[in-house]
Protein backbone atom coordinates (compact mmCIF):
# COMPACT_ATOMS: atom_id res chain seq x y z
CA UNK A 1 0.00 0.00 0.00
CA UNK A 2 2.92 2.21 0.72
CA UNK A 3 4.41 1.75 -2.93
CA UNK A 4 1.03 2.85 -4.61
CA UNK A 5 0.12 6.40 -1.69
CA UNK A 6 3.80 7.19 -2.99
CA UNK A 7 3.24 6.30 -6.23
CA UNK A 8 0.12 8.42 -6.27
CA UNK A 9 1.77 11.07 -4.42
CA UNK A 10 4.56 11.47 -7.41
CA UNK A 11 1.95 11.87 -10.22
CA UNK A 12 0.09 14.72 -8.23
CA UNK A 13 3.19 16.34 -8.04
CA UNK A 14 3.43 15.95 -11.55
CA UNK A 15 0.21 17.22 -12.38
CA UNK A 16 1.16 20.61 -10.09
CA UNK A 17 4.28 21.12 -11.55
CA UNK A 18 4.54 23.94 -14.54
CA UNK A 19 3.52 22.99 -17.76
CA UNK A 20 6.62 22.80 -19.93
CA UNK A 21 8.85 25.99 -21.68
CA UNK A 22 6.86 26.36 -25.06
CA UNK A 23 7.42 24.00 -28.07
CA UNK A 24 9.66 25.09 -30.90
CA UNK A 25 7.96 26.48 -34.30
CA UNK A 26 8.45 24.38 -37.30
CA UNK A 27 8.14 25.66 -40.49
CA UNK A 28 7.56 23.48 -43.51
CA UNK A 29 7.61 24.74 -47.70
CA UNK A 30 6.93 23.38 -50.57
CA UNK A 31 6.16 24.84 -54.06
CA UNK A 32 7.99 25.23 -57.64
CA UNK A 33 9.52 27.36 -59.73
CA UNK A 34 10.24 27.68 -63.44
CA UNK A 35 13.53 28.27 -65.01
CA UNK A 36 15.69 27.15 -68.27
CA UNK A 37 18.15 24.62 -67.10
CA UNK A 38 18.99 23.46 -69.92
CA UNK A 39 19.32 26.39 -72.05
CA UNK A 40 16.48 24.96 -74.87
CA UNK A 41 14.30 28.21 -74.48
CA UNK A 42 11.43 26.40 -72.53
CA UNK A 43 11.08 26.67 -68.96
CA UNK A 44 10.91 23.68 -67.07
CA UNK A 45 9.40 23.19 -63.36
CA UNK A 46 10.95 22.44 -60.11
CA UNK A 47 9.09 21.14 -57.32
CA UNK A 48 10.98 22.18 -54.13
CA UNK A 49 10.20 21.23 -50.14
CA UNK A 50 12.35 22.37 -47.16
CA UNK A 51 12.06 23.04 -43.71
CA UNK A 52 13.01 24.21 -40.35
CA UNK A 53 12.84 24.88 -37.07
CA UNK A 54 13.11 28.11 -34.94
CA UNK A 55 12.89 28.73 -31.38
CA UNK A 56 10.00 31.08 -31.80
CA UNK A 57 7.90 32.56 -34.59
CA UNK A 58 10.10 34.64 -37.02
CA UNK A 59 9.19 38.30 -36.86
CA UNK A 60 11.81 40.01 -38.84
CA UNK A 61 14.61 39.12 -41.74
CA UNK A 62 16.40 36.00 -40.83
CA UNK A 63 18.66 34.03 -42.82
CA UNK A 64 17.30 30.43 -41.91
CA UNK A 65 19.61 27.14 -42.70
CA UNK A 66 16.86 24.07 -43.38
CA UNK A 67 17.34 20.98 -41.74
CA UNK A 68 15.77 19.48 -44.99
CA UNK A 69 15.72 20.40 -48.28
CA UNK A 70 15.29 19.16 -51.69
CA UNK A 71 14.63 20.04 -55.42
CA UNK A 72 13.54 17.44 -58.46
CA UNK A 73 15.27 17.33 -61.33
CA UNK A 74 19.35 17.20 -60.91
CA UNK A 75 20.41 20.47 -62.33
CA UNK A 76 19.65 22.62 -59.10
CA UNK A 77 20.50 21.99 -55.19
CA UNK A 78 19.53 23.59 -52.13
CA UNK A 79 21.28 26.84 -50.94
CA UNK A 80 22.82 26.86 -47.89
CA UNK A 81 20.72 29.35 -46.48
CA UNK A 82 17.46 30.90 -46.97
CA UNK A 83 15.65 34.08 -46.91
CA UNK A 84 12.16 34.90 -44.60
CA UNK A 85 11.48 38.50 -44.29
CA UNK A 86 7.65 38.62 -42.54
CA UNK A 87 7.32 42.27 -42.71
CA UNK A 88 8.59 42.56 -46.33
CA UNK A 89 11.40 45.26 -45.26
CA UNK A 90 13.35 44.20 -48.45
CA UNK A 91 10.31 45.47 -50.73
CA UNK A 92 8.52 48.32 -50.09
CA UNK A 93 7.14 48.27 -53.17
CA UNK A 94 5.06 45.94 -52.43
CA UNK A 95 3.26 47.48 -49.60
CA UNK A 96 5.44 45.47 -46.83
CA UNK A 97 4.28 41.96 -47.94
CA UNK A 98 6.04 39.21 -46.41
CA UNK A 99 7.90 36.77 -48.30
CA UNK A 100 10.10 33.98 -48.68
CA UNK A 101 12.59 33.67 -51.18
CA UNK A 102 14.28 30.29 -51.90
CA UNK A 103 17.55 30.26 -53.09
CA UNK A 104 19.09 27.46 -55.12
CA UNK A 105 23.13 26.95 -56.48
CA UNK A 106 23.51 25.27 -59.91
CA UNK A 107 24.69 21.93 -59.68
CA UNK A 108 27.67 22.58 -61.58
CA UNK A 109 28.61 25.71 -59.40
CA UNK A 110 28.25 28.18 -62.16
CA UNK A 111 25.79 30.03 -59.80
CA UNK A 112 21.95 30.43 -58.75
CA UNK A 113 19.22 31.94 -58.19
CA UNK A 114 16.33 33.21 -56.14
CA UNK A 115 12.38 32.82 -56.38
CA UNK A 116 9.48 35.20 -54.27
CA UNK A 117 6.68 34.07 -52.73
CA UNK A 118 4.72 36.70 -51.31
CA UNK A 119 2.45 35.51 -48.02
CA UNK A 120 -0.13 36.51 -46.08
CA UNK A 121 0.84 39.33 -43.56
CA UNK A 122 0.34 36.25 -40.36
CA UNK A 123 1.88 33.42 -42.81
CA UNK A 124 4.85 32.94 -40.55
CA UNK A 125 3.26 33.62 -36.75
CA UNK A 126 0.08 31.78 -37.24
CA UNK A 127 0.06 27.82 -36.95
CA UNK A 128 -1.26 26.40 -40.23
CA UNK A 129 -1.08 26.05 -44.10
CA UNK A 130 -0.64 30.03 -45.76
CA UNK A 131 -0.75 29.80 -49.86
CA UNK A 132 1.68 32.07 -51.50
CA UNK A 133 -0.11 34.95 -53.06
CA UNK A 134 0.59 37.88 -55.46
CA UNK A 135 2.00 41.19 -54.28
CA UNK A 136 -0.34 43.95 -54.02
CA UNK A 137 1.66 46.14 -56.42
CA UNK A 138 1.04 43.16 -59.28
CA UNK A 139 4.76 42.11 -59.37
CA UNK A 140 3.49 38.64 -60.01
CA UNK A 141 5.72 35.62 -59.30
CA UNK A 142 8.38 35.78 -61.57
CA UNK A 143 9.75 32.22 -61.96
CA UNK A 144 8.12 31.45 -58.85
CA UNK A 145 5.43 28.74 -58.72
CA UNK A 146 2.83 27.71 -56.54
CA UNK A 147 3.97 27.25 -53.01
CA UNK A 148 2.55 26.35 -49.41
CA UNK A 149 3.98 27.27 -45.90
CA UNK A 150 2.65 25.14 -43.53
CA UNK A 151 3.34 26.32 -39.74
CA UNK A 152 2.74 24.21 -36.49
CA UNK A 153 5.25 22.72 -33.59
CA UNK A 154 6.13 19.44 -33.47
CA UNK A 155 6.58 18.92 -29.87
CA UNK A 156 3.23 16.87 -29.31
CA UNK A 157 5.66 14.28 -29.22
CA UNK A 158 7.21 15.00 -25.87
CA UNK A 159 4.00 14.00 -23.26
CA UNK A 160 3.10 16.93 -21.17
CA UNK A 161 3.02 16.31 -17.50
CA UNK A 162 -0.41 15.83 -17.07
CA UNK A 163 -0.04 12.68 -19.22
CA UNK A 164 3.11 11.66 -17.42
CA UNK A 165 1.30 11.60 -14.02
CA UNK A 166 -1.87 9.82 -15.73
CA UNK A 167 0.72 6.85 -16.60
CA UNK A 168 3.00 6.83 -13.12
CA UNK A 169 -0.81 6.57 -11.52
CA UNK A 170 -1.87 4.43 -13.54
CA UNK A 171 1.29 1.96 -13.36
CA UNK A 172 0.64 2.71 -9.23
CA UNK A 173 -3.07 1.70 -9.33
CA UNK A 174 -2.06 -1.71 -11.35
CA UNK A 175 0.70 -2.55 -8.86
CA UNK A 176 -1.81 -1.99 -6.22
CA UNK A 177 -3.99 -4.47 -7.48
CA UNK A 178 -1.53 -6.83 -7.62
CA UNK A 179 -0.21 -6.79 -4.97
CA UNK A 180 -3.70 -6.97 -2.80
CA UNK A 181 -4.54 -9.76 -5.46
CA UNK A 182 -1.40 -11.37 -3.88
CA UNK A 183 -1.86 -10.87 -0.45
CA UNK A 184 -5.89 -12.16 -0.73
CA UNK A 185 -4.17 -15.12 -2.85
CA UNK A 186 -1.84 -15.76 0.47
CA UNK A 187 -5.06 -15.67 3.06
CA UNK A 188 -6.71 -18.20 1.32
Amino acid sequence: MRIFLTTCLAGAAALLAPAAASAAETYDFAGSFNADADNDGVDETYDWVFSFTAPTFLTSLTEITPSSCSISGGFYACAATQTIDPNGETFPSTGGVPFLSFNVDNIDGSGGRSSFYFFAADAFSLAGTHTAQNPPDGSGFGNAGPATLTLGDRAGAVPEPATWAMMVGGFGMIGGAIRQRRRHAALA
